[in-house]
C-alpha cells in the first residue's frame, strides 16, 4: 500500500506540473466597484487598437523621497499596466523601468519631462513614426481616475492630433509658398 500510495502522489504531482501551466488565469474581483479588473469598456478599446504601441513605466521604487503609500500606488500602477499588455493581446508592449540616481534611465525620464520630485513615477507611451505621449507623475489624488489616463494616452497614441496650418491675410509670399497653395 505505501508503494501504491507513493507512485499515486508522484502520478498527482506530474499531473499538476504538466497542466498547472496551460490553466487559464483565473481571478476575482470582489471589490465593490471592480476597481481591481479591466471594465467591458477598456478591454473593447484594447482590442481595437489599430497598431502596436510601446509603453515606458517608470518607477523608482528605491527613491529616499517615495513614501511608504507611493511604493504601493507604484506597484499598483504596475500590475495595472501589466493587466492593459495582457488584454491588448500583443498590441502593447510594455517596458518596465526603475531609474537609480544618476543613470542613463533616470536621464532618459528627464529627457521625456518625467517629474523627479519623489522619485520618477511616470509613464511614455510611443507608436512607430509618430512623436512621444507622457504622464508626467502618477499622483494618489488622481488614484480614481488611472484608467482613463493611462486609456487617453493610448488612444492619444492611436489618434495623433493633425497640425493646424494658419495664413496670415495680406502678407506677401515667396514663389515656393505660392505654389504649395496652388496644389
Amino acid at each position: 500500500t505505501g508503494m501504491t500510495l507513493m507512485v499515486l502522489l508522484l502520478l498527482f504531482l506530474a499531473f499538476n506540473l504538466v497542466w498547472i501551466v496551460k490553466l487559464p488565469d483565473i481571478r476575482w474581483d470582489y471589490s465593490r466597484s471592480q476597481i481591481h479588473t479591466l471594465s467591458p469598456t477598456v478591454r473593447h478599446f484594447l482590442n481595437a487598437l489599430e497598431s502596436p504601441v510601446d509603453l515606458y513605466y517608470f518607477n523608482a521604487n528605491n527613491a529616499p523621497a517615495r513614501s511608504p503609500a507611493m511604493k504601493r500606488y507604484g506597484k499598483r500602477i504596475e500590475d495595472r499596466l501589466k493587466e492593459y499588455e495582457k488584454a491588448a493581446r500583443g498590441m502593447l508592449n510594455l517596458h518596465l523601468i526603475e531609474p537609480a540616481r544618476f543613470s542613463e534611465d533616470a536621464y532618459k525620464a528627464e529627457l521625456f519631462g518625467l517629474d523627479d520630485e519623489a522619485g520618477f513615477l511616470g509613464l511614455i507611451g510611443t507608436r512607430a513614426g509618430h512623436g512621444a505621449q507622457r504622464i508626467e507623475s502618477f499622483s494618489l489624488d488622481r488614484e480614481p481616475l488611472l484608467d482613463y489616463e493611462i486609456s487617453h494616452l493610448i488612444y492619444k497614441l492611436q489618434h495623433p492630433e493633425r497640425p493646424i496650418v494658419g495664413l496670415i491675410s495680406g502678407q506677401a509670399m515667396e514663389e515656393s509658398a505660392g505654389r504649395l497653395l496652388k496644389t
